[in-house]
Formats: C-alpha cells, sequence, structure tokens
C-alpha cells in the first residue's frame, strides 16, 4: 500500500472512531493533565535515547521540537507532507478543519497519523508504542492551548512537574482517576505517588469482579 493511501487510512479510522478529537473540548477532566505529563515525560525519555538535548517548555510549544518522527528518522523530511499543507489536504478532502490559533491539537493529530503511517521505520531495539496516543485520548475531552501559559483543563502546565508517568493510558483507568480527582483550582492533581495508589486500587477493584 502506498504511503498516500496510508495516511488516508489513518485519517478515516479518526474520523470513524474518534470525530469528537477536531472539536473544541474543554471538560477539564483530571486525566487530560496527567495525560499531557505522561506525554511530556515521554518525549524527554525519547529525547535522551536518541541523544537529543531535552529542553523545558515555556509559554508556548515548540512544534518543530516536539516531532519525534524526525529525531528518530530526518530522512523522512522529504516524505511527510508540512503540517499546513496537511491542514488543507484535511479541509479539502474529508471537509475537516483542524483546531487552529492558540489551539496545539491540529498539530499532535498530524504527528499521530504519520507516526503510525511510518511507524515501522521508527524502532531502534523493537516497537516503539506511538508517543502521541495519549494525547489523542486527551483530546477526546479536552484541549492543549495557549494563554499567559500551555493551558490543559483550565490549569496552567509548569516543566517542574512534568515528571509524571501513568502507569496505563487504558479508557477504565483514566475513567477511574477522574472519579477519584475532581479539579478545584489547582488543587486535586494527584502526584505519582497519588496515581500508583490508584492504580493499585483499580487493579484490586478488577480482580474482585
Amino acid at each position: 500500500m502506498k504511503k498516500k493511501e496510508k495516511v488516508d487510512n489513518e485519517i478515516k479510522k479518526l474520523l470513524l472512531n474518534e470525530k469528537n478529537i477536531f472539536s473544541e473540548n474543554h471538560n477539564n477532566y483530571v486525566s487530560s493533565i496527567l495525560l499531557f505529563k505522561d506525554y511530556i515525560s515521554k518525549l524527554k525519555d525519547y529525547k535522551i535515547l536518541l541523544f537529543n538535548e531535552y529542553q523545558t517548555f515555556g509559554l508556548s510549544l515548540n512544534l518543530e521540537y516536539n516531532n519525534l518522527i524526525l529525531d528518530f528518522n530526518n530522512n523522512l523530511r522529504s516524505e511527510i507532507l508540512p503540517y499546513m499543507d496537511f491542514r488543507n489536504y484535511l479541509y479539502e478532502n474529508y471537509q475537516t478543519n483542524l483546531l487552529s490559533g492558540r489551539y496545539f491539537n491540529g498539530f499532535f493529530i498530524y504527528l499521530f497519523i504519520y507516526w503510525e503511517v511510518y511507524k515501522n521505520e521508527l524502532t531502534l531495539d523493537g516497537n516503539i508504542s506511538n508517543p502521541y496516543y495519549g494525547l489523542i485520548k486527551l483530546f477526546r475531552n479536552d484541549c492543549i492551548h495557549r494563554y499567559e501559559g500551555i493551558n490543559v483543563s483550565n490549569i496552567t502546565m509548569r516543566s517542574s512537574s512534568m515528571n509524571l508517568k501513568l502507569p496505563s493510558i487504558e479508557d477504565d483507568f483514566l475513567a477511574y482517576i477522574d472519579s477519584k480527582c475532581k479539579l478545584i483550582g489547582s488543587a486535586g492533581i494527584p502526584n505519582q505517588e497519588k496515581v500508583n495508589e490508584l492504580w493499585e486500587e483499580f487493579k484490586s477493584l478488577n480482580k474482585n469482579e
């Protein structure tokens, strides 16, 4: 199958199964914040793995820096449609817009699709899962947007608190987190210790069912 056909297939899958991610969502879920933190932790790990310097984000996100596809295989630069061309292609062929302006969702959807298309050319030792998959789950409920900093679920993200890793991003566990944790300002966001406790509780509940 040609790469263009693969791109179209991935677009169609998202439009069929994840249509909501193309909308502007503001449910302010705790799990959305944790999914963003987990992604940044993965980004840091991959940068280190590839001997690239990890740079903390500030008031905005450097989109080129988040393109791990080119970190793994820079030879793909000439094959991957530039982001703005991809946006136009999506609109012209599928009548679908990606959120733009202060929203970053569209760029990560673009990266998710191209990772799926080229994933067999992005391996080192064994299969590497799509690092943008957790963000697709985030976009079902919320957005990553810029407003005096990087915001998720109406909370400004701080680079200093981006060391959290989710033990699982399965849907039932994310729903369990949101059933146990509610945002009150910036309070209610669990740290790594609390997330690990929630994971053990969740596993225990599922064992007993």
